[in-house]
């Protein structure tokens, strides 16, 4: 008589091997196949589980003053370290920045931030004002733009600036999950920055 091979590995029809053998083989196959599919079902659910809040929107909250404080101080530091791309992050896709956009603002930033070499730049903001409207917050605060070094410090100028930020959708990881951040939608100062008045 012919043999299944799958019968053959558990020891089916081989008169040699005790029944009681048998059975406790294929319980034990049969349990290790049982836990392998518990163990994908808990899999599935918990990636389902994750996809469902990834998926759910991360709102921004309202904007106050210790909301507002908190955004600048964000900023400050990307200055202070020089992450343009942190810098340019905090601008909304279609904002105007001093009267051009964050396409053509980008290279400028880079630029300057390269050439400090190293040096740190330290942004002071002063004044703040916050008024938040719906889904858009205004901020207008003074700013004094400086450079430390040792022994020194030198001022670059004080600007008094107007920010109006809006709640913006950001789209993250090919669209598994969004959040909702305040962005800066336009940003002019009052001089230009890169203009002192001293």
């Amino acid at each position: 008589m012919r043999v299944c091979p799958a019968a053959r590995e558990y020891g089916a029809f081989d008169a040699t091997v005790p029944h009681a053998i048998h059975t406790a083989s294929f319980e034990v196959e049969m349990r290790r196949s049982s836990c392998f599919a518990l163990a994908a079902a808990i899999v599935m659910l918990g990636g389902l589980g994750l996809l469902f809040l990834l998926s759910q929107d991360r709102g921004a909250g309202g904007m106050d003053r210790a909301t507002a404080e908190a955004f600048l101080s964000r900023g400050r530091s990307m200055l202070a370290s020089g992450d343009a791309d942190g810098i340019m992050g905090l601008f909304a896709p279609d904002s105007r920045v001093l009267g051009t956009t964050p396409d053509k603002l980008r290279p400028e930033v880079i630029s300057a931030i390269r050439d400090m070499n190293g040096r740190q730049l330290r942004a002071v903001t002063r004044n703040l004002q916050v008024k938040q409207e719906a889904d858009s917050a205004f901020l207008t605060f003074d700013l004094d733009l400086d450079e430390k070094q040792k022994g020194v410090n030198i001022h670059y100028f004080t600007s008094h600036v107007n920010l109006t930020l809006r709640k913006t959708v950001t789209v993250h990881m090919l669209g598994l999950y969004r959040t909702t951040d305040w962005k800066i939608s336009q940003l002019d100062a009052d001089p230009p920055f890169g203009y002192s008045d001293i």
